[in-house]
């Protein structure tokens, strides 16, 4: 995701955005120590999910449920 054109044209102070990037810091330290091919099991602590969920309500109150791939950021 933060890899998408349209992610990394999100203004520095978009909503949530550091909360993307812990994230996803998080999935790739994961990813570095799991074994080629294994199973692999992501946790999100009690507070983390209730985190996501918050913004989640929050940011569907001001835009409407878009898939990201259909976002358009040039408006």
């Amino acid at each position: 995701m933060a890899a998408a054109p349209p992610y990394r044209q999100l203004p520095a102070d978009y909503p949530y955005t550091a909360l993307v990037k812990d994230i996803i810091h998080n999935l790739d330290r994961i990813v570095h120590n799991v074994k080629p091919k294994g199973d692999t099991r992501f946790r999100l602590t009690l507070n983390r999910k209730a985190s996501l969920i918050a913004c989640r309500f929050t940011l569907a109150a001001m835009v409407p449920l878009v898939k990201f791939r259909e976002l358009s950021f040039s408006e």
